[in-house]
């Protein structure tokens, strides 16, 4: 429960504890939560593997 709650524990689940507590790293590998790299052209963060990136279609 975050320190700041404006609603009892059993109303709704706090999105901070789903987004960064227990469930959110069993959904998701460390890995793919934050990018390893970032385009130098538009500063999307972006996958190493990626040759273009997603977001401007430039290669990297």
């Amino acid at each position: 429960m975050s320190l700041f709650a404006i609603t009892d524990s059993g109303e709704e689940p706090d999105l901070l504890d789903l987004r960064f507590g227990e469930a959110a790293s069993s959904d998701e590998p460390a890995s793919e939560a934050f990018p390893k790299a970032f385009c130098p052209y538009c500063g999307q963060g972006i996958k190493q593997e990626f040759q273009y990136c997603p977001k401007c279609g430039k290669k990297q």
